[in-house]
């Protein structure tokens, strides 16, 4: 964790250093909320990784990054749809949703709604176990065009429309209607060579159930403070 914080801000230096640098033109962001063209995509693949508390995770679940894909599409007046994939396998989120953005000189703003459908399993020997929910996100984000360098500011809540894990054929577990999540977001898009973008970010959530903690079978319902990372490229 020490060595991926310092990384980051590293890089964050870094980047700013590049920006009297001449690098490869693109107009390829990705999380930066300005309007896109019509019928403009880009897409992205990456990870993310969450720092769980050990006393969810009792040492004995190796938190695994998950791999994710992105992809915005621009509309016309200034909307855009979104989908991402999020996936470890045992683990796997999935979501969709829309956008509106406008400019005002170097700033950018957006407002928009994603809906998630996200299930995870686990069958190995002695054990059976399975989740699925339902949440949706409403979000609104600011970003800054600093020339080559843009960097974006993210606030996200997220509401959990159902939850229901079994063990087997028995459900020992059902949420329905709860805010289970506030986060805010930094997220740093730089280009790279060949029109290639490196994504760097940082999410910190205030959560009260994190999807990605579900095989720790936990009981706890007090809120809680877990960072998240994400490193990537838009390609």
């Amino acid at each position: 964790m020490k060595i991926f914080l310092s990384t980051f801000f590293l890089i964050i230096i870094a980047n700013f250093s590049l920006l009297s640098q001449e690098v490869a033109d693109t107009d390829k962001y990705l999380y930066y909320p300005e309007p896109f063209n019509n019928w403009k995509y880009v897409n992205s693949v990456g990870i993310t990784i969450g720092k769980l508390p050990k006393f969810i995770v009792d040492d004995q679940i190796n938190q695994v990054p998950m791999l994710f894909y992105h992809g915005r599409f621009g509309l016309p007046f200034n909307f855009s749809i979104n989908g991402i994939i999020h996936t470890n396998v045992l683990t796997n989120h999935i979501s969709a949703g829309a956008s509106w953005h406008f400019s005002i000189d170097k700033f950018s703003f957006s407002v928009g709604d994603n809906m998630a459908y996200w299930f995870g399993f686990a069958y190995f020997d002695y054990f059976n176990s399975s989740i699925y929910g339902w949440i949706n996100y409403p979000t609104i984000a600011i970003g800054y065009d600093f020339g080559e360098l843009r960097a974006t500011l993210k606030n996200e809540a997220a509401l959990m429309f159902h939850l229901s894990k079994s063990i087997g054929d028995i459900e020992v577990l059902t949420q329905k209607d709860q805010i289970v999540n506030v986060s805010s977001s930094l997220i740093l898009e730089q280009p790279l060579w060949n029109e290639n973008v490196f994504m760097l970010g940082v999410k910190l959530n205030y959560t009260r159930y994190y999807y990605q903690s579900w095989l720790a079978y936990t009981t706890n319902q007090v809120w809680l403070f877990i960072p998240e990372f994400l490193v990537g490229f838009i390609i």
